[in-house]
This record gives C-alpha cells, sequence and structure tokens, in this order.
C-alpha cells in the first residue's frame, strides 16, 4: 500500500503542476515539496484505501478521485465550501456525520457503479447533468487517466 501511495502523491504533484513532472522542477523545490507534502498526501492516500476498503469501493478510484479533487490534500476547502481530500459538501453527505472522506468515497462508488466511470466521475465534479461528452468530461477525462495510472502501476508491484 505505501508503494501504490507514494506513486499516487508524485502522480497529485504533476496533476496539480499542469502535468509538469516532480523530476522537471528544480532540485530545491523537490525537496521543498518532499519535506512539507509528500508524506501527508502519502498518509491520506493509505486513509483513503483503508476507507475504501471498508466499504467495498474501488481503492484506485477513490484515490484517483481524490487526487484530481485536491491533490491528496486533506484540509483542503474549495472556494464553494466543499472539504477533505475528496472535496464532498457536509450537505450531501451518504453517512450522516461521517467523516468527508468516507462520504466522497460513496459518492463516488454510488456513481461509478449507476453510471460507469466515465459519466460517474463527470457527475461526481459537475453534478446530475455531468456526463462524458459535456460537463465535467474533462474531469472525467483526467479522473481515469489518472485511475489507468495508478492501476497500471499497481499491476507492476
Amino acid at each position: 500500500m505505501v508503494m501504490i501511495c507514494l506513486y499516487a502523491s508524485i502522480l497529485a504533484f504533476s496533476v496539480h503542476a499542469k502535468n509538469k513532472p516532480i523530476t522537471e522542477q528544480s532540485q530545491s523545490y523537490q525537496q521543498k515539496w518532499a519535506e512539507g507534502r509528500l508524506g501527508k498526501q502519502t498518509a491520506e492516500c493509505m486513509r483513503l484505501i483503508r476507507l475504501a476498503h471498508k466499504h467495498n469501493a474501488d481503492p484506485l478510484w477513490s484515490v484517483a478521485i481524490a487526487i484530481n479533487e485536491s491533490g491528496l490534500d486533506a484540509r483542503k476547502v474549495s472556494p464553494r465550501g466543499a472539504r477533505s481530500s475528496m472535496q464532498t459538501y457536509r450537505r450531501y453527505s451518504r453517512c450522516g456525520g461521517c467523516d468527508l472522506r468516507e462520504s466522497g468515497i460513496l459518492i463516488a462508488k454510488e456513481l461509478e457503479m449507476r453510471h460507469g466511470h466515465c459519466d460517474g466521475a463527470a457527475k461526481y465534479n459537475a453534478g446530475p447533468k455531468g456526463s462524458c461528452n459535456g460537463i465535467g468530461g474533462a474531469y472525467a477525462e483526467r479522473t481515469m487517466t489518472i485511475y489507468l495510472k495508478l492501476f497500471e502501476f499497481q499491476r507492476g508491484l
């Protein structure tokens, strides 16, 4: 689990740095990132995987959404008030007073089961009107790309 989460943290950096890999950053920047974010992102990824297993959800799908939503930042708050690494709103919680990560995982699982990966991701991002070929489509494509990278990395372990 640690190896996939280290890889997920590196992917999170790349996604949120406009697809510029960490290896293309200066040595000093790489060191600052590793000291300040790598451990936190890896720990958040491990929490997400444990919660996904608890709810029989696909852990890599949950992590892919969290990478796209927040870069695995557990403390992120969006301008509209979405919180946690899954960027979930309390009013849409699927489990009452549970942790917003858990709620996000349950929502992502439900949408993926009902609509498939692409439309499910688009709806996670854009709401009920989300679709692969419309609102939320670019988000869905990014999420699926991240998911496939995580899946391929895991297969190689």
